[in-house]
């Protein structure tokens, strides 16, 4: 019996992780780009205070999901060992095997659960925190007394039939997960994830292809539609195959109006990045900062603006809370390296030099204005132009 736990568990490990390295690995994006763990006295106080401890663990973990291997391997073992301690309570509080390997079901639940990317993570490992707390004790008090065995847990001493028996759960337990993972994937959500992810990587091609997946399905989607638009300029397609799509959202399929909407405000400032409109591609990363919190790729971002817009104090403001990082402490001093020079590669900034005077205030409804004030500032922006046109 103990063989076909560690059986089990080791398969269970390898599934997960199988998951996480392919169909889920958008989850571990999304978890990792909206969590930042420092290694600082002001943050632990920050987050236990306002988060609580629980949520400090689970930012601890999710830092490791930088490396996707790494993070894939540490949620499957953290999944796997979930069945492993109910199985070992279950032996404590019993004395008997858990026949029916009723201990799958909590990791099955737990692993389900993570397939929303907005679901957190920290019932997982709340769960195997109150677990492992629970094992250690029956652990040490089980050599004083012995506890009354659960009711309704059969005691078969044919071995064939405990055989049978496990074997008829086991498969009950592959295809009943099978079922629930295939017609509860979001297939939907993977697609603008790992779209998003391509952006960031300048990934043109693959955003494309990425971004044709779901619109060949007749589905209308605002975020994939500013995304495909972003692939078709940089690929020298946006002229001829902007119609090639029913435009059902007009103008607003190339970019987000502001209306105060949380998510949103995570991918406004993309545009205006690739535009060179810079102080406009601040006041959204800024935005979202406030709703998102000071995660890692809003503090990258307002670094390079503020570098390029010559606020050299301020960028280092956020140089400093990079530094506290594990994985972005190098990125960060890179940066340090920049502050004062008012450059940034592969950032430009289209209305470098120019002073407004009255100031002028950024039409936040309508990006119409914006393009042709771009195209007035600087006769070079051929995306702007395009956008215009």
């Amino acid at each position: 019996m103990k063989r076909l736990i560690y059986t089990l568990f080791g398969i269970l490990f390898l599934l997960y992780y199988i998951c996480y390295q392919g169909a889920l690995s958008h989850i571990l994006y999304y978890h990792e780009q909206h969590h930042l763990f420092l290694f600082s006295k002001a943050y632990f106080v920050q987050c236990v205070q306002s988060e609580g401890w629980l949520n400090y663990i689970t930012n601890f973990i999710i830092q490791f999901f930088y490396y996707p291997m790494l993070g894939s391997a540490i949620l499957a073992l953290l999944l796997a060992l979930v069945y492993l301690l109910i199985n070992s309570i279950i032996k404590i509080v019993t004395g008997k095997n858990d026949l029916l390997q009723l201990s799958i079901i909590p990791s099955l639940a737990l692993f389900f659960y993570t397939m929303e990317a907005d679901h957190s993570l920290s019932i997982l490992s709340g769960t195997l925190l109150c677990l492992l707390l629970l094992y250690l004790f029956l652990f040490f008090i089980q050599w004083y007394w012995k506890l009354f065995p659960l009711w309704g847990l059969p005691d078969i001493s044919n071995k064939k039939m405990r055989v049978l028996l496990t074997s008829l759960f086991l498969l009950g337990y592959a295809g009943y997960g099978f079922y629930y993972f295939v017609t509860n994937y979001n297939r939907s959500e993977r697609i603008m994830l790992k779209s998003e992810q391509l952006v960031k990587a300048a990934d043109w091609n693959r955003v494309l292809e990425h971004t044709k997946k779901y619109l060949d399905t007749g589905r209308y989607n605002q975020l994939i539609s500013y995304f495909h638009h972003l692939a078709l300029y940089h690929t020298g397609k946006l002229s001829y195959h902007l119609l090639d799509y029913p435009q059902k959202q007009g103008v607003e399929g190339l970019y987000f109006p502001w209306n105060s909407d949380s998510r949103e405000s995570e991918y406004g400032h993309i545009l205006y990045e690739q535009l060179g409109y810079i102080n406009e591609a601040q006041r959204w990363e800024f935005e979202s900062m406030v709703v998102w919190g000071e995660t890692a790729s809003h503090l990258i971002n307002l670094t390079r603006y503020n570098i390029v817009n010559h606020r050299p104090l301020v960028a280092q403001r956020f140089i400093n809370k990079l530094k506290q990082s594990l994985f972005y402490q190098q990125e960060a001093l890179q940066f340090e390296k920049l502050v004062n020079g008012g450059e940034v590669p592969g950032l430009r900034n289209a209305l470098k030099g120019k002073v407004d005077i009255p100031a002028r205030f950024a039409n936040v409804l309508n990006i119409g204005p914006e393009l042709q004030y771009l195209c007035e500032s600087d006769s070079t922006n051929k995306m702007a132009f395009e956008y215009l046109m």
